[in-house]
């Protein structure tokens, strides 16, 4: 690795902030990384915010580069090479990136936004089948850990980011809820022509350098909101420091379905019947049709539309409503057609279209593989709920016909 300059931290007062952004160039994505990278040099950098870039691209070394500070009047990009990945493959270039920032352009608080694609618990895939190339979940807390040790007293990584589809999920709020303090990303898809806008972005962070992460996190999706309004918008930002609250929640309405679910007689089946009825309402609700998710939130919202559903689901559903989001959502953007179900947190439903969802969702519950084993599979009944709904689902569609 080749650096250029290294900033000798012992005796200068530390920047406030360091927004590191990690790009991963897949297919389709390269015009927009040129956009994003000129929207970085417009907004430029200052002695109290760095901006450093890593783009990795193909099987190349990841290069890493400084954004230098805006000069009115130059033409040009205003960018410094300061060096490159030893790895080429995503997960350790990134562990390379975070180290070298950690070492040469540290600040009192971090801001590190990931970009590319993203499928599953998996961050950066580099060609269309490269399933390997993705950092997976737990390898990404891993990298986190690695980096926050690098810190004073190990603190959090400040605002964690994804300029990536659907990652406002409820695995990576609770899986990195130890690691990061907030969580910035959507449950929808982002489109390469309506990335984030980074010019702007950091401009906020310019303009204020001693804004906290609470506020650059929400102003984060201000931005976003405001560039692209009024076409579909859809980002999120998380308090993760609420999300232990979160996880019992999650926890609770599992727990209440499934024993309401394993009722006897007529009550039992009742209970299955308007609870895969809640499902398919908030399935049909969601606008993103990659993954079979639902909001968390709205889910409460259906299942307590239903009735005739035992009241203990419905009362712990009204308790997520009333007492969760507001403790775990920071600021929410959503506006455009058909997304008035998207209040933040997405989660894993039945994808009742698949016939062999029932034994692909049997990894979500194995012992093994633990490094891309989401927590929240790992320690709640949330899980193991969706799949006696499916499985209720699939054998009475059955025995319907049968009947018939």
């Amino acid at each position: 690795m080749v650096i250029r300059r290294k900033r000798a931290v012992e005796s200068v007062r530390l920047p406030s902030w360091t927004i590191m952004v990690f790009m991963v160039d897949g297919p389709e994505l390269g015009p927009s990384l040129d956009r994003d990278l000129l929207e970085l040099d417009r907004a430029g950098s200052s002695d109290e915010v760095n901006v450093v870039v890593a783009i990795q691209s193909g099987r190349a070394k990841t290069r890493f580069i400084e954004i230098q500070p805006r000069v009115d009047g130059a033409r040009g990009p205003r960018r410094r090479v300061l060096g490159r990945a030893k790895a080429r493959d995503v997960t350790a270039s990134l562990g390379e990136f975070l180290a070298f920032v950690a070492e040469h352009r540290p600040a009192r608080q971090y801001a590190l936004i990931l970009w590319g694609h993203a499928s599953g618990f998996g961050f950066g895939r580099i060609g269309p089948e490269s399933e390997e190339d993705l950092v997976q979940l737990g390898q990404l807390r891993e990298l986190i850990w690695q980096f926050r040790k690098t810190r004073e007293e190990k603190q959090k990584l400040e605002i964690l980011g994804f300029c990536a589809c659907a990652l406002s999920k409820a695995e990576f709020a609770l899986e990195l809820r130890d690691d990061v303090d907030f969580l910035v990303a959507s449950q929808v898809a982002i489109s390469t022509l309506m990335t984030w806008p980074f010019d702007r972005i950091v401009q906020r962070a310019l303009m204020s350098p001693a804004v906290p992460p609470q506020t650059f996190a929400s102003q984060i999706v201000q931005s976003f909101e405001e560039l692209y309004e009024p076409p579909p918008v859809a980002l999120t930002a998380l308090n993760l420091t609420g999300s232990e609250p979160l996880k019992e929640q999650i926890d609770d309405v599992a727990e209440a379905i499934l024993k309401a679910l394993g009722a006897r007689g007529p009550s039992g089946r009742l209970n299955n019947l308007l609870v895969l009825q809640a499902f398919k309402d908030a399935l049909t609700a969601y606008p993103f049709n990659l993954e079979s998710l639902v909001d968390f939130f709205d889910f409460c919202v259906r299942l307590v539309e239903q009735d005739g559903l035992a009241e203990p689901v419905r009362h712990v559903a009204r308790s997520v409503l009333n007492e969760g989001v507001q403790a775990f959502v920071a600021r929410n953007a959503r506006s455009g057609p058909k997304l008035a179900a998207l209040n933040g947190l997405s989660i894993l439903a039945p994808d009742f279209d698949d016939p062999n969802w029932l034994e692909t969702s049997k990894t979500l519950l194995a012992e093994t593989n633990t490094t891309n084993k989401a927590w929240l599979y790992k320690t709640t009944r949330w899980v193991e709920m969706t799949r006696k709904v499916y499985q209720f689902a699939t054998t009475d569609a059955a025995l319907q016909q049968g009947q018939g």
